[in-house]
């Protein structure tokens, strides 16, 4: 029997599926360690809304429990209001590409749905903000302090 004829028999097929599910295993448990391990957002509990979870976390990490509550409560009850900032910048987005796409193309519809573009942008950014001042207001000055120290990772690091 020469070689590719004894890969080709029933056990030689089975160790190569053998094989190929280990290596799946052991892909996804590294990928797994990974994620929890770098990606875990401190805020055990909080919905997965889409941009919401990782803003909190990055905004909240180093905060107290107590803390955490009063941002969580602010940002809670503006969900809603920055979802439909969200869509309508998305919205925007569009309207901006296509009006760049279009054939012939005209600068004025362009410019205007750029201009709107940034409407919507800075409409969904004072949502957001004001969500965040809300959030604030509650807390003392030092948990204010280390509100935004996950923004800028790298003052995060810097204190470990």
């Amino acid at each position: 029997m020469n070689g590719a004829a004894r890969w080709m028999s029933p056990l030689g097929i089975a160790l190569i599926v053998s094989l190929a599910l280990n290596l799946l295993l052991a892909g996804w448990l590294i990928g797994r360690f990974v994620h929890e391990r770098h990606w875990r957002p401190s805020f055990a509990g909080m919905p997965a809304r889409p941009g919401d979870r990782m803003m909190e976390w990055m905004m909240g990490r180093d905060l107290d429990e107590a803390s955490r509550q009063a941002v969580r409560e602010a940002m809670g009850g503006a969900h809603a209001a920055m979802d439909q900032a969200r869509a309508a910048t998305r919205e925007a987005r569009l309207v901006a590409r296509e009006a760049l796409r279009a054939e012939p193309f005209d600068r004025a519809r362009a410019e205007a749905a750029f201009a709107q573009s940034r409407e919507r942008q800075m409409e969904a950014m004072r949502r957001i903000h004001a969500a965040l001042i809300d959030g604030a207001e509650k807390l003392p000055a030092e948990a204010r302090t280390k509100l935004m120290s996950g923004r800028d990772g790298r003052e995060s690091r810097e204190r470990r």
